[in-house]
Formats: C-alpha cells, sequence, structure tokens
C-alpha cells in the first residue's frame, strides 16, 4: 500500500505539471482578511494599468489563470478555452462541508475523484456536462486531508481540501448541485473577454465583500501569487484606526498603504472625528519639528483634488505647477481629498472649526496643536510660485475648506512663536488633517 500510495502521488503531481505546463502561466490567488479572520469576497476588479484591458472574479471564484507569451517585444496576452476548479470553500471546513465550482468551456465528460492521504479514491462522480459553471458540495467523512482530482478532456485540475469537522460519516460525498450554463459566476482565463497580460504590466486589484470597504492592491505580478485584502469594516467607530490603499491618480501622488488613527472629543469640536496623522503620512509625526517626508504626507493647492509629494528635492507629480487660483468658491466635495480617499463623510476642517478647537485648546504657538490628541506638527508648505519645499520643521499650514475671497483661503497656521487662523494664498500647497461628523 505504500508503494502505491507513492506511486499515485508521484503521478497526480506529475499530471498536474503537465497540464499547467503546455503554455506560460501565472495563477493569481486572491483572500481577504479583517482582524485574522478569513472574509468571503463577493467580487474582485482586475484592471491593467499598463494596457486596456479589464476583467472580474465572483464569489466563489477567487483564482485568475493569466496566459502571456515570451520572447515577444510587443506581449499581448493571449486567452485560450480551458476549464478551471475554484478553490473549495470554505477550507478549512467546519462543519464537514464545502463548496467547489466547476467551469466547462464546452460540452465535455467530466470525472471527479476525491483522494485521502494515503491515496485511497473516498469519492466519486462522472458525467457529461455542458459549458458553464457547475456547482459541486463536499461532504467530508472522518479523515481530516483529502485531495480533489477534476479531469475534463486532457486537462486536469487538482484542489487541497482540509476538514476540521468530527463527521459522523463514515466516506466522503461528492454532490451536483446544478449550473449557470449563461453568465458563469467564475471568470478566469476561459471567460475573460478583452484582457491582454504582458511580463511586467501593472495590475490593480479591487476586492468587495458585503458588510466592509473595498480594498485595493497594486502590483507587477510575474510568477504565482497569493494577494491578501485586509478589509475594513464598513461599520466605522471613530477610535477606531482606518487603513486606506492610496492609488496613484488624480489625489494620491504615489501608491501607498496607511493606517490613520482617529480621535475624537477634541475641545471645541468634541462630536466631530479627526484622523491623528497628516493625509498621505505614513505615521504620525514624531516631533513638532519633525522634518521628515514621511511625517508630513501630501500637499494640496486651494480647492485643488490632486495632491503632492515632496522628498526636499523633487516633487511628485513634477507637473507644471499652478501659480494662480482666482476663483469665488470654498472647497467643494469633488475636489475634497478627504471624501475622495477615505470615502463619504471625511472632509477638511471649516475656518469655523479650526477657530473653535484652536480657541477651546488655548493654542498660543505650536505647543498647542503638537500637545492635543490631533499631534499636529509644523509639515511646511509647498510655495505658491513653483511648488518648492519650505519651511518644512519650522512652519505648519493646514487648510479649511473655506475661502476668504477669490485668490485666498483660510488656514489653520503656526510656528514656534504664534498660531493664528490665516487667509493665505490659494496656489500654496499646504497640508491636510480630516475630519468626520
Amino acid at each position: 500500500m505504500k508503494k502505491f500510495t507513492v506511486l499515485f502521488l508521484s503521478f497526480l503531481l506529475l499530471s498536474i505539471s503537465v497540464t499547467f505546463s503546455q503554455r506560460p502561466t501565472i495563477q493569481l490567488t486572491f483572500i481577504a482578511k479583517y482582524q485574522s479572520q478569513h472574509v468571503m469576497l463577493d467580487s474582485i476588479s482586475i484592471q491593467n494599468l499598463t494596457q486596456p484591458g479589464d476583467t472580474m472574479l465572483f464569489a466563489p471564484d477567487t483564482v485568475l489563470f493569466l496566459d502571456y507569451i515570451i520572447s515577444i517585444p510587443d506581449n499581448r496576452g493571449v486567452v485560450e478555452s480551458s476549464f478551471s476548479v475554484s478553490p473549495n470553500y470554505p477550507n478549512p471546513s467546519t462543519d464537514g462541508k464545502t463548496a467547489i465550482d466547476v467551469f466547462i468551456p464546452k460540452r465535455e465528460i467530466v470525472t471527479m475523484r476525491v483522494f485521502n492521504i494515503i491515496g485511497n479514491e473516498v469519492a466519486f462522480y462522472e458525467n457529461t456536462l455542458d459549458a458553464g459553471n457547475h456547482h459541486f458540495a463536499f461532504l467530508a467523512g472522518k479523515e481530516s486531508y483529502y485531495v480533489l482530482s477534476v479531469n475534463c478532456g486532457n486537462e486536469i485540475r487538482s484542489v487541497k481540501m482540509i476538514n476540521s469537522c468530527n463527521s459522523n460519516q463514515e466516506q466522503g460525498t461528492l454532490i451536483y448541485k446544478g449550473s449557470t450554463e449563461t453568465e458563469p459566476s467564475m471568470k478566469s482565463q476561459e471567460a475573460i473577454t478583452g484582457f491582454d497580460f504582458s511580463l511586467g504590466d501593472q495590475l490593480q486589484y479591487t476586492a468587495y465583500a458585503d458588510g466592509y470597504l473595498s480594498n485595493i492592491i497594486v502590483d507587477n505580478p510575474e510568477s504565482n501569487k497569493t494577494y491578501t485584502f485586509e478589509m475594513v469594516s464598513s461599520v466605522f467607530t471613530c477610535g477606531s484606526s482606518l487603513t486606506i490603499n492610496h492609488v496613484t491618480g488624480e489625489v494620491a501622488p504615489v501608491n501607498k498603504t496607511v493606517t490613520y488613527g482617529t480621535v475624537t472629543n477634541i475641545p471645541g469640536e468634541p462630536s466631530k472625528c479627526w484622523i491623528t496623522s497628516n493625509l498621505g503620512a505614513d505615521h504620525q509625526a514624531t516631533a513638532v519639528n519633525d522634518n521628515t517626508e514621511a511625517s508630513a504626507g501630501w500637499y494640496w493647492q486651494f480647492n485643488r483634488k490632486q495632491g503632492y509629494k515632496h522628498d526636499g528635492t523633487t516633487r511628485t507629480p513634477n507637473t507644471t505647477w499652478i501659480t494662480s487660483i482666482n476663483e469665488n468658491s470654498n472647497w467643494i466635495t469633488a475636489n475634497d481629498p478627504c471624501t475622495i480617499e477615505l470615502g463619504a463623510g471625511w472632509r477638511i476642517p471649516t475656518k469655523t472649526e479650526w477657530i473653535n478647537v484652536e480657541s477651546s485648546g488655548n493654542w498660543t504657538n505650536w505647543n498647542g496643536p503638537w500637545n492635543s490628541a490631533l499631534k499636529m506638527h509644523a509639515a511646511g508648505d509647498l510655495d505658491a510660485t513653483n511648488g518648492s519645499l519650505s519651511q518644512r520643521g519650522s512652519f505648519g499650514a493646514y487648510w479649511s475648506s473655506t475661502q476668504a475671497d477669490g485668490v485666498d483661503g483660510f488656514a489653520e497656521c503656526f510656528s514656534s512663536g504664534l498660531i493664528v487662523v490665516s487667509m493665505e494664498y490659494k496656489p500654496t500647497g499646504f497640508t491636510a488633517r480630516c475630519i468626520k461628523e
């Protein structure tokens, strides 16, 4: 029996290896967690940021197969018809039941076998299935580990299944649960339409799960990879941390994942919720005169949604700087980086809110905002004339959403010797601290 088991497992692994070696393929697997607990994904959007193309995965499918061509300079992904088997869910099974989806691109005989850890066949299914997505359930026996092998035509797919339940039935059972022959719920390599992929392309993955905020990961996959989305509950309580995946675009100057602290009961505005570091900062400042880019975060011109990073030498994006703004408008919601990056409800504070906080906190110089729960520091600014970095470590300026007139907006400004909500020239780049009702 031991010799047979070794030969069987070797044959199974060889069959899988041969199947996947027929063409260069990358397998991308997606999972999600919330506070170390598994989260079931509803769908995953995959967008190619390098060349046009996008696709979707729908639950329970969480695996994407990408074919690619090597040794061709102008590499365009080739999508070929195949079949696929979704990872079983849940895995491990806690009640002895787990679900599997099998996608068949054309009418074909499908053979499914389940083996235990020593190579004994414990469940069998065979039938001719029409094209589409087919749903199966596996009821585990008393054993803890199983291997599902699915054969379609001359291709084999394999899934490892774990059972953590003490089942009453002696042997596992495969049950056919029906099909979805139109609009298959899985979209892996056989169901992608108009999606081209070349090695080195940058892909953006957006995860969606009921009860959680959408989560974004950007990467350049070059081999098989598993991505873990750290989800955030959509039911937000002030005082909880807020993890945001900033993606380069019209607001964020660079890709960055940041976890922001939040706080309430700030004197002057006790009912409001505030983030405790600057928008775009890697972390909270370490001192009132902290002059590092990581603590400063990003800078914005008044009523403009594009943020700028400045490392002390280079501004990103290094586009033409706006040197003149003359418009009769407060900061509108459509341009508010707090709303766009953190979500609905978040915004830049008003002039009145800054005055209330400054007055109630008895702020007289930069020690007031720094010693408060907000930990505001001298993050500097970007010069209105050319966007160059100025006064980082000696001067702090935080925009309000309130304009003074067509060319000036109000900002909370401070240094070691003064603090004031003052009129400032709108093309100046100031930092942002976000607030929520």
